[in-house]
C-alpha cells in the first residue's frame, strides 16, 4: 500500500516534532510560580443537596465558560442531577438526568459528564442489577440544549 506511507511519516515527523519541542521547553520550576496568595479564589456554593456525592465536573468553553457540574442525591429518591454555572450569572436551575432507587456509584464506578460546545452534554452512569451482586447496567444519555 504504497499510497499510505506518506500519511504515516508525515504523522511519525510530527510526533518526534512534539517530542522535541516539548524536550527542548524549559520545565516550570516551583520557586517561579505565583504565590497563591495573589490567585483569586471563589466560593461556588454548588445547588447540590446536603449529603450528595460523586461529582463531576466539565468545561464548555466553546459556550462562553460554561461550567457544568452533576452529582448523585441520596435519600428515599437517589437522582443523578446537573447544573451550569456561568460567569456572568452563578449556577443555573438543576435538571435531573436519571432518577431510579437502583442508582449506583462508588471509588472505581461514578457518574461521567462530557460537553461537545453549544450545550451539548453526554451523561453516562451505573445501576445496579436487579438481584443485587457486583453487577451493573451502564446508561447513558445526550443531551442539546445544556441538560
Amino acid at each position: 500500500m504504497p499510497h499510505l506511507r506518506w500519511p504515516l511519516r508525515a504523522a511519525c515527523a510530527l510526533g518526534l516534532l512534539s517530542v522535541a519541542t516539548l524536550l527542548s521547553a524549559p520545565a516550570a520550576r516551583a520557586d517561579h510560580l505565583p504565590s497563591m496568595a495573589t490567585v483569586p479564589f471563589e466560593p461556588l456554593h454548588p445547588p447540590a443537596a446536603p449529603g450528595s456525592g460523586e461529582a463531576t465536573l466539565a468545561a464548555d468553553y466553546g459556550s462562553g465558560e460554561t461550567v457544568y457540574l452533576q452529582w448523585m442525591e441520596t435519600g428515599p429518591n437517589p437522582a443523578l442531577r446537573v447544573a451550569a454555572w456561568q460567569p456572568s450569572g452563578g449556577w443555573g436551575e438543576p435538571h435531573t438526568v436519571a432518577a431510579d432507587p437502583r442508582l449506583s456509584a462508588n471509588w472505581a464506578n461514578f457518574p461521567q459528564l462530557m460537553t461537545f460546545g453549544d450545550g451539548q452534554l453526554a451523561s453516562a452512569w451505573t445501576r445496579e442489577m436487579a438481584g443485587g451482586g457486583e453487577a451493573a447496567e451502564i446508561f447513558a444519555a445526550v443531551s442539546a440544549d445544556g441538560g
